[in-house]
């Protein structure tokens, strides 16, 4: 069976990195998205305690550009999302 997979944003801190480790550990494939990826030590360090690993990528929701990017790449790597 196929891993789901999962596109979270905002995970450099609070419900944003909280719901990437929860799916993690779920056993979703997580892309765990943040604007700034120099932020992501937080996420790191959780993931390592929680012994999951996430795919980590720049996403910022208020650039469509971005956002077209991480998901062209998502969908080319998976040929699939879940919207959560």
């Amino acid at each position: 069976m196929t891993a789901k997979v999962a596109l979270v944003t905002g995970t450099s801190t609070g419900l944003g990195l909280a719901t990437s480790i929860h799916l993690a550990k779920k056993g979703y494939k997580v892309y765990a998205t943040m604007r700034n990826l120099d932020k992501r030590v937080a996420l790191d360090k959780e993931a390592e305690a929680q012994g999951v690993s996430l795919s980590v990528m720049r996403l910022d929701v208020r650039d469509t550009a971005t956002v077209q990017q991480c998901v062209d790449a998502i969908m080319e790597q998976e040929g699939r999302y879940t919207y959560i």
